[in-house]
């Protein structure tokens, strides 16, 4: 409690002394407006400048549209210059003998481009202190098909689009939060948008407190309609192996609501798994054996489904609706790993191995969130999320000779998951481009495990309370953001202690424009973890012959602290980024494995610390005469994993690689990745080496196209296990991943007249 009135006197005390009393002299107010629709233009800069072009002072609008900019004297004659991304700058002038000037409403007329029925505003970006707002080009925009093609099309720094897998990460692995309007969501959202739909994206690479732990947030700004509506299918189809990806996605608008559904379809089904390992244990009394394994062709199969459904209402400019229910499901029949495993000093003693595994998920999620503008720019919103997860997993494992069963285990877990989670945020607009944000969030989980084999059940709770405070402010061209919060969280599990922890966790985002093309920035933060419910579980379970594991009911929460320096200059169509980052887990939760008997047992505990210095460097070129653009991101990072009883280091280099060309209605692109190695405890993982050639065709509403995954490697995998008692390298590897050819086709149709726009968000721009 201490903590928590030491924090709110320090926000207080924030909010006291960063209050500005406005300058004396003029000021002029105004309202931008879109000339065509009439709607706010927010993000618009406008400079207020002497008769003869003097510089005076400079804002940007708020989402209203509504700007407001200041002299210290009355000069009686003023130009206003207002310059957005899409439109064409506008320069007005404006005469007055008061001290209030109202320059009432100003329009601007768009600079378009019209493609094939597709309008999409000119390209550009501008930043602040966490993030870039990033417009689609015209080409960008009529060579996608969606909104995840969208995004491979614009090669945004430091992220990755895997089309292959279905995921969006940091090049390095990192956590990306996708968003749309600022509600969550999922990449099969992102899927289902159609790329015309899009204003603008903004890249969040520093997020703030209200995003919780994500490294990257992406936030899809989509138009909203009053009338009409949109429909889109998209098919992803392997010729030489059973893979797909099927979509089907519509939205339909009436006056003051909008209701949308989704769904989505994966599949994967092949043969061509296989697993080879080099085992060496270390046992009790000496005892030291060395297994090789040779993987034999084995089944992979697996579903992923997923139906979303939304509606949102709208009543005023001043209120929004929305509910969202979202419900995936996914089975994996068959991950089935077989192989031959023979004893290294004698090649004859050898048994055939079967590892099979089932999972089976279902999850269910509804999201229910009310926004309001009050008066004095002020905004409040709440957010209920309830979500239900029930899970399978078995696992059957064997050990035989051909004729004789060695060794035969049957593990079948059964488990539930009830979450609930709750936020509050309010949002407060000050005079000089300042902004002070509160919130509050709560979850509480209930989780329960049972062990079907011995009638073993695990029950357990874990809740999160966190309460943060953020100031943020432009100063001439120092740009930065201020955060506090204090985290409440527990766990517990039955029969056991409960554990509580408080945690005060800071944050800095600073900014500073070197020039207009070149900036430098600095992020701090520091956040706790805690561990998840199934490392708690205690039950033991089986590995194979030598090995078990168990989780550890007396692991306890560790903080991270992240620090990252970056550096961007942009001027044309070029691009270098240069950044840092390092982050320091003290008595953080990793793995080790211990003697257990005549068998080596794998758990976790609170070891010593986590580190990682990394460093990477971004070059973009492009669009050359909008045909060609291209990009390259290289780096490297140092781990060093400090346990309780050993210590690791390791140094990975990473490159990743984009080029894209297009010439009418046809496009290219030619993506390559390598295998990025971390280390985590004792566990060194890597990705596979990615590659991908792919080509599309526009033809009006159509969009036709073949890609080639892994043109010039297979898909693998590989793991090394550093321990002393139990060292472990192993490959796998899914041939049926090589030179997959898959064709593609997508349909997009809109109908009806776009009239209004409202986000579900808080607009985080820098304003008066």
């Amino acid at each position: 409690m201490q903590t928590i009135r030491i924090f709110a006197a320090a926000m207080l005390l924030a909010a006291c002394t960063f209050m500005e009393a406005q300058a004396q002299g003029t000021s002029v107010r105004g309202v931008i407006k879109d000339g065509e629709t009439g709607l706010p233009v927010e993000f618009a800069s406008v400079t207020m400048m002497t008769a003869d072009s003097v510089f005076i002072s400079g804002t940007t609008t708020k989402k209203n549209g509504g700007f407001a900019v200041y002299d210290t004297k009355e000069r009686g004659t003023y130009m206003l210059k207002i310059s957005c991304i899409g439109y064409n700058t506008l320069k007005t002038s404006l005469k007055g003998t008061g001290k209030d000037v109202s320059a009432g409403d100003i329009y601007l007329t768009a600079a378009r481009t019209e493609l094939d029925g597709i309008t999409v505003t000119a390209s550009g970006q501008t930043g602040f202190s966490d993030r870039k707002l990033l417009y689609p080009t015209s080409r960008q925009v009529k060579l996608s098909d969606n909104g995840v093609s969208l995004l491979r099309e614009m090669m945004i720094p430091r992220i990755e689009v895997n089309s292959f897998r279905n995921t969006i990460a940091t090049i390095d692995g990192g956590d990306v939060q996708l968003r749309i309007n600022d509600a969550e969501a999922t990449i099969q959202d992102i899927m289902a948008l159609q790329p015309g739909e899009v204003k603008r994206i903004e890249y969040i690479d520093s997020p703030g407190m209200r995003y919780g732990n994500a490294e990257v947030v992406l936030n899809f700004i989509v138009r909203r309609r009053t009338s009409g509506g949109n429909f889109s299918s998209d098919i992803m189809q392997g010729v030489n192996a059973l893979w797909g990806n099927y979509r089907v996605s519509g939205k339909v608008n009436m006056r003051k609501s909008e209701l949308g559904i989704s769904a989505f379809s994966g599949l994967s089904d092949t043969g061509s798994l296989r697993s080879n390992t080099t085992e060496t244990f270390n046992l009790a009394g000496g005892k030291t054996l060395q297994r090789i394994e040779t993987g034999i062709p084995s089944k992979i199969e697996q579903f992923n489904n997923q139906i979303n459904t939304n509606y949102s209402y709208m009543p005023d400019d001043r209120s929004y609706f929305n509910v969202r229910f979202r419900m995936m499901f996914s089975n994996m029949p068959h991950m089935d790993n077989k192989s031959m495993v023979y004893n290294a000093a004698n090649p004859k003693d050898f048994v055939y191995r079967t590892n099979m595994y089932h999972s089976g998920r279902i999850k269910p999620a509804l999201d229910i969130y009310w926004q309001r503008t009050m008066p004095k720019d002020q905004t409040l919103a709440v957010n209920i999320v309830g979500t239900y997860q029930a899970n399978k997993d078995n696992r059957l494992y064997i050990e035989e000779t051909g004729d004789e069963v060695l060794t035969s285990n049957d593990n079948r877990v059964q488990g539930r998951r009830y979450t609930v989670s709750g936020e509050v945020i309010y949002e407060k607009k000050l005079a000089r481009k300042q902004v002070l944000d509160f919130g509050v969030k709560h979850s509480h989980t209930f989780a329960e495990n049972k062990h079907l084999m011995n009638g073993r059940k695990t029950d357990s709770r874990q809740g999160y309370t966190y309460l943060f405070g953020e100031y943020k402010k432009r100063a001439g061209k120092l740009d930065y953001t201020l955060g506090m919060g204090v985290t409440r969280s527990f766990h517990s599990n039955k029969g056991k202690e409960d554990e509580t922890l408080y945690a005060v966790n800071p944050r800095l985002n600073i900014q500073y424009k070197i020039s207009e093309s070149s900036k430098i920035r600095f992020k701090g933060t520091a956040k706790n973890a805690s561990p998840g419910y199934e490392d708690l579980d205690e039950v033991i379970q089986f590995v194979d012959s030598m090995q078990l594991k168990r989780g550890n009911a007396g692991l306890k929460s560790y903080m991270n602290y992240h620090t990252q320096l970056n550096y961007d200059w942009q001027k044309g169509i070029f691009y270098v980024g240069i950044g840092g980052t390092y982050d320091y887990e003290p008595d953080c939760i990793m793995d080790e494995k211990v003697l257990y008997g005549d068998k080596v047992m794998n758990t976790l505990d609170n070891q010593k610390s986590w580190q990682r210095l990394r460093g990477m460097a971004t070059i973009k070129v492009g669009p050359i005469r909008d045909m060609l653009q291209m990009s390259l991101t290289g780096g490297a990072a140092r781990y060093l994993s400090k346990g309780n009883n050993y210590s690791h280091g390791i140094t990975s280099f990473f490159y990743n690689m984009s080029v894209s060309a297009n010439y009418k209605n046809a496009s290219l692109m030619w993506e390559m990745k390598n295998s990025v190695k971390n280390l985590r405890g004792e566990t060194v993982s890597s990705y596979e080496n990615f590659q991908a050639l792919s080509a599309m065709y526009r033809y009006k509403n159509w969009m036709f196209g073949a890609m080639m995954f892994f043109p010039f490697d297979n898909l693998r995998q590989e793991t090394e296990e550093l321990n002393r008692h139990a060292a472990k390298k192993e490959r796998i590897r899914l041939d049926a991943a090589h030179r997959l050819f898959i064709l593609k086709a997508t349909y997009n149709i809109s109908f009806g007249k776009q009239t209004k726009s409202k986000n579900r968000r808080f607009e985080r721009e820098e304003e008066d």
